[in-house]
C-alpha cells in the first residue's frame, strides 16, 4: 500500500467535502436572507393591515381618514381632538415606514418593495394636514435623519396626488 497516494486521495476528497460544504453554505445563506426579507416585508404589511382595517371598520376613523387625504383641507378643518386623533393616525403610519426603510437599509426588503413605499410616504406626506405632523414628528426626534434625507427631503412636487378623487 502506498501511503503517498492515500494520503493525496484523503486530500483531494477532503478538499472535494470543504468546496460542497461552502456550497451548501451559501445556499443556506440565500435561503436565509430570502426567508428574512420575507418576515421583514410581512411584518410591515400587517403593520399596514392592521391601520387599514382600523379605519375600515370604524366609522369615526373613515372619517377622520376621508379628512386627512383631502388635499383641500388643513389642519384649521379639523377639531382639536380629531387633530390630535390624526396625529397619532399619522404617527402610526410614518414609524410602520420608517422600519420599513430601516429593514431596507439592512438588505431586509428589496428595493422595489422599498421604492413603492417610499413613493406613497413621499406623497403621504405632501399632504396639507400630513406636513405639519411631519415636522412635530422630526422636531420630537420620531424621525431620523436617515429618513429625512431618503424620503423627506427629496419629496418631488409634480405627482404627488393621494388624496381623495371627488367628482
Amino acid at each position: 500500500m502506498n501511503w503517498e497516494a492515500v494520503g493525496a486521495t484523503g486530500e483531494v476528497v477532503g478538499a472535494a467535502a470543504v468546496i460542497l460544504t461552502l456550497a451548501f453554505l451559501a445556499f443556506q445563506i440565500r435561503s436565509n436572507t430570502r426567508a428574512i426579507q420575507a418576515s421583514a416585508q410581512y411584518d410591515i404589511q400587517v403593520r399596514l393591515s392592521d391601520i387599514s382595517f382600523e379605519i375600515g371598520y370604524n366609522p369615526e376613523r373613515s372619517a377622520l381618514w376621508s379628512k386627512i387625504l383631502d388635499e383641500t383641507l388643513s389642519e384649521e378643518d379639523f377639531g382639536d381632538a380629531q387633530l390630535v386623533e390624526a396625529h397619532w393616525v399619522i404617527r402610526g403610519i410614518l414609524v410602520t415606514y420608517i422600519a420599513g426603510f430601516a429593514s431596507y437599509q439592512k438588505g431586509m426588503m428589496p428595493e422595489e418593495q422599498w421604492r413603492i413605499d417610499r413613493d406613497f410616504i413621499r406623497r403621504f406626506v405632501a399632504l396639507p394636514v400630513v406636513k405639519p405632523i411631519v415636522d412635530i414628528e422630526i422636531d420630537q426626534g420620531i424621525i431620523n435623519a436617515e429618513f429625512r434625507k431618503e424620503v423627506l427631503d427629496r419629496v418631488d412636487k409634480a405627482d404627488l396626488s393621494i388624496g381623495l378623487r371627488r367628482g
